[in-house]
């Protein structure tokens, strides 16, 4: 097919590579076109323009389109449909989840569809994208077990690891902290108090 035209301020190969100094800084309105761009057509972003959607890029797209301007973040955000990648994500999850899946337990997210990794990163950031494009988190966060499934990769130390059953790490340490007071709170914002006390047991795991 025909090669597609780069999105606005896309930096090319045929850019020099010593002009930082020229090139004036994207403006809010290029930044948006370009993640516009890296929107998928069935929810999610990718890390470029026509990549498949991710939840590693998804978080920072959604991240910085909230951060520049929040109306400007919702005409370019595709909030239905990014609710419907995070359930894909959550349903990628449940079904590689075997043992645990048959069992009730959470699977929390799948990194992208089609194999993507199942960890604590994946769970943090599907509920923080959520989180930032006001849908809603606890839902999600129910239909995911994604809390159950962090309180599976705490240690006996009290550390968590990546995954269930995994050395604890000190990197993994901030995913299911921020995971727990991110939907705890949208709990409580909802007046849900019950939701609230459920994620409140949980979130006590993660002081």
């Amino acid at each position: 097919g025909r090669p597609r035209s780069p999105p606005p301020n896309a930096i090319t190969e045929d850019d020099e590579t010593n002009d930082d100094e020229e090139r004036p800084p994207p403006t809010p309105s290029q930044v948006a076109q370009f993640l516009a761009a890296c929107q998928s057509p069935t929810g999610g972003f990718g890390g470029g323009p026509g990549q498949r959607p991710h939840l590693a890029p998804t978080y920072a797209a959604v991240a910085a389109l909230v951060t520049l301007n929040r109306p400007l973040a919702w005409r370019v955000l595709d909030r239905p449909a990014l609710r419907a990648f995070l359930l894909r994500c959550a349903d990628e999850a449940r079904r590689r989840g075997g043992a645990a899946a048959d069992a009730g337990h959470g699977c929390g997210f799948a990194m992208h569809e089609g194999g993507g990794e199942v960890d604590a990163r994946s769970a943090y950031t599907a509920l923080a994208a959520a989180e930032l494009a006001a849908l809603d988190v606890p839902e999600l966060a129910a239909r995911s077990g994604a809390l159950a499934f962090l309180a599976r990769c705490q240690t006996y130390a009290g550390g968590c690891g990546g995954e269930p059953g995994n050395e604890a790490h000190g990197g993994y340490a901030y995913c299911p902290s921020a995971a727990c007071a991110i939907v705890r709170r949208a709990a409580e914002r909802a007046g849900d108090r019950a939701a609230a006390g459920v994620f409140l047991s949980l979130s006590d795991r993660f002081p």
